[in-house]
């Protein structure tokens, strides 16, 4: 296994490079995300409305994972016991660990890590839903 920090450099055909993207999967991301239970065994839920809150150049691992894998919002469910009560989260300092693959045998993998899961404020819940808080009072 091999964990890859690597910094990725853009070049488009006519020639225009723009700006270096630092990828680091030990940069800590926060994730604000909803859950909503469709049934009353807990076993049968939806994760809605992820956003990852990121305030730097870094491309962390809930960043790389919305932009370049499969979905952030896989891993959350992966990661959330069942019969998680409906409502907004937070799932804090996400990082993570990438394997590279053969290419041929074996695909690339992300391993996502987090510190802890814990109720999203109102500010947190007002990001998600596109909505300021404050000004809504």
């Amino acid at each position: 296994m091999i964990n890859l920090n690597v910094e990725i450099e853009y070049t488009f055909v006519d020639g225009h490079e723009e700006d270096d993207e630092k990828i680091d999967f030990n940069y800590p991301e926060d994730v604000i995300f909803e859950v909503i239970n469709l049934d009353d065994t807990g076993k049968n839920r939806s994760i809605e409305n992820h956003i990852v809150i990121n305030n730097s150049n870094i491309t962390g691992t809930a960043t790389y994972e919305d932009s370049y894998g499969c979905c952030m919002d896989y891993h959350i469910d992966c990661i959330l016991e069942y019969g998680t009560p409906d409502g907004v989260y937070v799932l804090v300092d996400v990082t993570g660990y990438w394997t590279k693959g053969d290419g041929w045998t074996t695909d690339d993998d992300l391993d996502v890590y987090y510190d802890h899961i814990r109720p999203a404020t109102p500010e947190e819940i007002g990001i998600l839903f596109g909505v300021n808080f404050w000004q809504s009072l």
